[in-house]
C-alpha cells in the first residue's frame, strides 16, 4: 500500500503542474492585466479573517462528521484521530470526484488494522452526503432565484442521485457491479471481500443513518456558502447570497461530472460562461473563480500534503 501512496502523491503533483498551465492559460485567454488589476482592488482584506474562521469550522466539522461515519461502519476512533486523517485526505481533492481520499484507507490500515474493502465506503458516503446537500441547497435557491439552464442541472443531478441511491438497495446491480468489479487489477488486488464493501454501502445508506449525517453535512454546506458570498461580493459584485450559490454549486456539480481531477477547467469555465450571462466582464468572473477555488480546493490540498507527510513520517500511534 505505501507504494499505492506514492502512486497517488505522484499523480496528484503531475495533477498539479497540468492545473497550473491550466490556470496559465485561463487567465491570458481572461486578460491576465485586468484580473490583477481586479485582484488589487478588491476587498479581500475586509473579508479574509470570516472566510478563513468560517472554512476552518467546516473542515473540523467534516472530520467530527466523518467521526461519525466510521462509528456508523462499526470503527470507534477519537476525534483527534479523524481530524488527522480527515486532513491528511485533504491532498487527494485534485482526484476524479476526490476519490483519492481513499488515502484515508490506508492510514486507516496503517493505524487501526482497518480493512481496505470496510473502509473506503467512508469516502463514498463523504462524497455521497455532500452531493445531496449541495442538491438541496439549490433546490432552495430555486424558490428565490429561478434560472431555465441551473434548474435542468439541479433536476439531472436529483435523479442521478436517486438512481445512485436505488443502486445500493439492489442486488442485482451489486452482483452485476461485482462481475465488473473483480476483473479491475486495481480493486481486485485491494477489495479482497466485495460483499463486505456492499454491506458497509447498504448499512451507511440506511434512512436511519442518513438522517443523523445528512443534516451535519447539509449544515457545513450552508456554512461552505456563506464563505462562497463572501468571497464574491468582496469583489465588488451585486449578487444576492441565493445567486452566488447557484451560480457556484451550479458549476461545481457539472466540472464534478465531468470526471476531471478537481473538475479544473470545467467548473471555472461554466462559471465564467454564467457570469457573463449575468453581464460581468470575463475577467472580472475570472478573478473570482479563481479566488474561490484558491479557498476551497488549492489551499486544503495544501494544507493536507503537509499532514499526510507527517502521518507518512510518524510510527508511533497517533
Amino acid at each position: 500500500m505505501n507504494h499505492d501512496v506514492k502512486k497517488l502523491q505522484i499523480k496528484s503533483i503531475i495533477g498539479i503542474v497540468i492545473v497550473i498551465f491550466v490556470y496559465f492559460v485561463f487567465t491570458i485567454f481572461s486578460d491576465v492585466e485586468k484580473i490583477l488589476v481586479n485582484f488589487s482592488d478588491v476587498m479581500i482584506h475586509s473579508y479574509i479573517i470570516p472566510i478563513t474562521i468560517l472554512f476552518s469550522i467546516t473542515l473540523t466539522a467534516r472530520s467530527f462528521i466523518q467521526k461519525q461515519i466510521l462509528k456508523q461502519l462499526g470503527i470507534e476512533i477519537t476525534f483527534k484521530q479523524s481530524w488527522l486523517i480527515y486532513f491528511a485526505g485533504l491532498s487527494m481533492l485534485i482526484t476524479p470526484l476526490g476519490v483519492g481520499q481513499t488515502i484515508k484507507s490506508y492510514f486507516l490500515k496503517k493505524y487501526f488494522d482497518i480493512s481496505y474493502t470496510q473502509s473506503i465506503s467512508l469516502v463514498l458516503a463523504e462524497r455521497f452526503y455532500d452531493f445531496i446537500s449541495i442538491i438541496i441547497l439549490l433546490w432552495i435557491t430555486t424558490i428565490f432565484v429561478f434560472r431555465d439552464n441551473l434548474f435542468t442541472i439541479t433536476m439531472f443531478s436529483s435523479f442521478l442521485i436517486l438512481i445512485i441511491l436505488l443502486f445500493t438497495k439492489s442486488k442485482s446491480v451489486n452482483t452485476f457491479l461485482k462481475q465488473k468489479i473483480i476483473k479491475i487489477e486495481f480493486f481486485s488486488q485491494r477489495i479482497s471481500n466485495f460483499d463486505e464493501l456492499t454491506n458497509s454501502i447498504y448499512q451507511i445508506t440506511k434512512v436511519n443513518k442518513m438522517l443523523k449525517i445528512l443534516p451535519l453535512v447539509f449544515i457545513v454546506i450552508i456554512i461552505e456558502s456563506i464563505v462562497i458570498h463572501l468571497g464574491i461580493i468582496s469583489f465588488q459584485i451585486n449578487l444576492t447570497y441565493f445567486d452566488s450559490i447557484q451560480l457556484f454549486y451550479s458549476s461545481l456539480l457539472l466540472g464534478i461530472f465531468s470526471f476531471l481531477p478537481g473538475g479544473v477547467g470545467i467548473t471555472e469555465g461554466i462559471f465564467v460562461t454564467l457570469m457573463i450571462d449575468e453581464g460581468f466582464p470575463a475577467p472580472l468572473s475570472s478573478s473570482v473563480i479563481i479566488f474561490l477555488r484558491f479557498i476551497t480546493l488549492w489551499s486544503v490540498s495544501t494544507v493536507g500534503f503537509i499532514f499526510t507527510f507527517y502521518l507518512l513520517r510518524k510510527q508511533s500511534v497517533i
